[in-house]
């Protein structure tokens, strides 16, 4: 059911069209990449299942790729193969980075905890009001403390936006513009489409497109929440939400909290002028989810 083959030509189709799909993130929008997302999640299926396909006839491989299986073969012990010393590597480096990965969530956990009262009347007001305005009632509180970096919404069933200290005397519309973007991120469960990237990045740990994937589903899931924001505002309106962008990105020193839906995302100025090119140029359409 499983083999080589099957493992290697599941790896490779991943690789290749996830590289197109990252490729392409640089120049369209969210919209225009959705039939590519379907793509890669079966792609991501066919990784963690490399069953063979009835019906394939397999191809015996030569050259390089049997003569480097000969050269390695004299310095393993005859009942030990080197693909086997490979899937061990494979297996303890996955195993590696999932302990890694839990320890930072709980230390985040942790340190949300820690600032989960919060002393802003303002920002729980603003914030309360726009929960209610979003018909939404399952996330947090707010958590302000100097060492956030960004706005962000942190947490999987229950989550908290965390809020940097220097940023909660920001005037009122501004503030609601960000709640919007949080709140959104919630609803679209992308906190969990997140988590499944990184859980990838565990698994497939020795392959770079894993980590650019990462980067790039970051940026079409700040796209997307952008997207649904400014579909209820005016165009001065998606101005403002644009400038608020702005001055958030020249406020911030990137200093990643892990699983988080941040609201600027991986910030670069190419990534920022691509959200200001679809907030601004995209043209108009009715919202259908």
């Amino acid at each position: 059911m499983f083999s080589e083959f099957s493992v290697f030509s599941a790896l490779l189709f991943f690789t290749a069209y996830t590289l197109i799909c990252c490729l392409l993130c640089r120049r369209i929008g969210w919209r225009t990449l959705r039939a590519f997302g379907v793509g890669i999640g079966l792609l991501i299926i066919r990784c963690l299942l490399p069953i063979e396909i009835p019906g394939v006839e397999l191809i015996k491989v030569s050259g390089w790729y049997a003569d480097l299986w000969q050269w390695l073969n004299p310095y393993f012990a005859e009942s030990i193969k080197p693909i086997t010393v490979l899937i061990m590597l494979w297996v303890l480096g996955s195993f590696i980075c999932l302990y890694r990965l839990a320890c930072r969530l709980y230390r985040q956990y942790k340190l949300i905890q820690q600032n989960a009262v919060t002393s802003h009347p303002r920002l729980e007001s603003i914030y309360h009001t726009v929960l209610w305005e979003m018909s939404c009632s399952s996330v947090g509180h707010i958590c302000v403390d100097k060492d956030y970096s960004t706005p962000m919404m942190a947490g999987f069933l229950k989550p908290h936006i965390l809020f940097p200290k220097e940023m909660a005397d920001l005037p009122e519309d501004e503030l609601r513009f960000i709640f919007q973007h949080e709140i959104t991120h919630f609803k679209k469960r992308d906190l969990w489409i997140k988590l499944i990237v990184e859980l990838l990045c565990c698994a497939l740990w020795w392959n770079p497109v894993v980590y650019l994937l990462r980067i790039c589903v970051s940026q079409l899931l700040e796209m997307r929440c952008d997207s649904f924001v400014c579909e209820e505002l005016d165009p001065h309106q998606q101005l403002a939400y644009s400038q608020t962008l702005l001055n958030s990105f020249r406020k911030t020193v990137h200093r990643p909290i892990y699983v988080t839906a941040e609201y600027l995302g991986y910030p670069s100025k190419d990534r920022l002028k691509q959200r200001f090119t679809q907030i601004l140029y995209a043209p108009a359409q009715p919202r259908n989810t």
